[in-house]
């Protein structure tokens, strides 16, 4: 212990001096966001899963028209992160016609698919998606169902409670009967 104590500050020292070079050589940086759709594109249909999850970083700020189109196509990546990530950013676009797609998405055999689709749709604030959402508390996966509880909390809908009443009576899940009961 006191050999660890000596050696303490010089391995503090070591940590920001490292820190600070990956912080100078830009490592950590996402980049900036996309100036046009062809540089978006580019990205999106990279090879490489981690190149296409920062072009998906880059583009969340991005004001443009052509976003939701390259966003819905990102739903078909072949990553589930990448997928997930899309739904969520589809939805925080607030755009009414996100809708239909998010809805869509939530019969996904996709675990990754359907989480992210209904973070979008919590998102997109559009209380229609209480229907669906409400369907999927008999869902056979647990986590589905927990973040449907969940969601449909937060949308505040009254088409939910009914779903939401027998998931906090009877689910055979702590951890959904409890999200059942906070939304409700």
């Amino acid at each position: 212990r006191k050999r660890f104590m000596k050696r303490a500050p010089f391995l503090a020292a070591i940590t920001a001096i490292i820190f600070a070079l990956i912080q100078a050589t830009g490592a950590f940086a996402v980049g900036a966001p996309f100036a046009d759709r062809a540089a978006a594109e580019s990205a999106l249909s990279d090879k490489d899963f981690h190149s296409r999850r920062k072009a998906l970083e880059r583009l969340e700020p991005v004001k443009a028209s052509w976003k939701l189109d390259l966003l819905k196509r990102a739903m078909a990546d072949d990553d589930p992160a990448i997928r997930e990530k899309s739904a969520r950013l589809i939805g925080r676009s607030k755009d009414r016609a996100a809708y239909r797609l998010l809805a869509d998405s939530l019969k996904s055999t996709d675990t990754a698919t359907r989480l992210g689709a209904m973070e979008g749709l919590r998102d997109l604030g559009d209380k229609r998606a209480a229907v669906p959402l409400a369907a999927l508390l008999t869902h056979p996966d647990r986590n589905t169902r927990w973040k449907a509880a969940e969601v449909l909390g937060e949308l505040k809908s009254d088409n939910g409670v009914a779903a939401l009443q027998k998931a906090a009576r009877g689910d055979r899940d702590d951890f959904v009967r409890q999200a059942a009961v906070i939304s409700l």
